[in-house]
Parts: structure tokens; C-alpha cells; sequence
């Protein structure tokens, strides 16, 4: 059995040779090749630009949701986060208590945008990544990295616009110093 990596290209080869044979048994003249080599450049540079500009925008919509709880600016939930989204948490106060669970719908993490770093408590270096797991034209997976933990979400594309549709996370909670005693 072949790798799928090496059909690949002969299928390609193929495909091209029936759309060029089914091109010219209908009397269309066959494109010169510097001329399908330029359309085929085209191609790849629209692609690529298209690419990068969707990236962008779902890293956007991303970096909207960690610095508007930053920087307490719910405005920024208000342009990148779906009104149906879906949040649930996992989230502990200390390393010997139990985990629990919270959920949050839009308006509810509005809210706390709100207040959550009203009073400017968080280190101005505090973490903040985003890194897209997989995308395809309507949806995308994305792992964020911030100052509680981390967050998984799926986005939507929704009238052109890339928006968080869910969230699950669970925060981070720094060993104490009873825990580090034993290393």
C-alpha cells in the first residue's frame, strides 16, 4: 500500500489531464503552460493572502477575549464572542482544594469582564497566547494561554466575521509551598 503523500500528486496529475482532455474534446484550445504557470501563481498568492488574513482574524477575535478581561473592557467580548456562547470551567482556589465546576453564558462573561481586573491587579507582563489548533473556512480550534489557565474555544465564521462560539478551561494554580516540600 502507497503512502497516501505519493498518490497524491498522480491523482493530481490525473485530475488535471481529465479537466484538459474534457476541456478540448468540447473544442476549448488548451491554455499555453506560461499561462497556466501565471493563473496557477495567482492562485497561490490570493490563497496565501486569504490565509493570513483569516489567521489574523480568528487571532483577533482570540487576543479581543483575553485582554477584554485585561483590561476590563467587555466591549471587546461585545465584537469577538458569539451571544449563544457556551462556557464551562474548571477552577480550584489552592492545589488541596477540589475543583469546580462554573458556567457562563455571554452576558454573564460581560459581566465579569467588567470587574474581573477593574482595579488593574494584573502584572502588565501577565500571559497572553493564542494558537490555532485547526481551522477550515466556517470554524477554527483555538488554544488560549492567559493568567488563569488555559481556555479551548471553537469559533465561527458568521457573516464573514470570526466569533467564539464555546470555551471549556480550567485554571492554573501555582503549587504551595507544603506541595514544593517534597521536591
Amino acid at each position: 500500500m502507497k503512502p497516501i503523500v505519493a498518490v497524491l500528486p498522480t491523482a493530481l496529475v490525473s485530475l488535471a489531464a481529465i479537466t484538459l482532455a474534457a476541456s478540448t474534446s468540447r473544442g476549448a484550445a488548451p491554455r499555453d503552460t506560461e499561462t497556466q504557470d501565471a493563473a496557477a501563481q495567482g492562485s497561490v498568492v490570493a490563497a496565501i493572502d486569504s490565509d493570513a488574513a483569516e489567521v489574523t482574524a480568528i487571532e483577533r477575535a482570540a487576543m479581543d477575549y483575553i485582554e477584554a478581561f485585561y483590561e476590563a473592557k467587555p466591549e471587546l467580548l461585545e465584537r469577538s464572542v458569539s451571544k449563544a456562547l457556551t462556557k464551562y470551567g474548571y477552577w480550584r482556589e489552592n492545589a488541596e482544594s477540589e475543583y469546580r465546576g462554573s458556567a457562563m453564558t455571554f452576558d454573564s462573561a460581560v459581566a465579569l469582564a467588567k470587574s474581573w481586573n477593574a482595579k488593574g491587579w494584573l502584572a502588565k507582563d501577565a500571559p497572553k497566547s493564542v494558537k490555532i489548533l485547526d481551522r477550515f473556512d466556517k470554524i477554527a480550534a483555538v488554544k488560549v494561554t492567559a493568567h488563569w489557565g488555559a481556555d479551548y474555544m471553537h469559533l465561527e465564521k458568521v457573516d464573514g466575521k470570526w466569533v467564539i462560539r464555546h470555551v471549556i478551561w480550567q485554571s492554573v494554580v501555582p503549587p504551595t509551598k507544603k506541595a514544593d516540600a517534597g521536591k
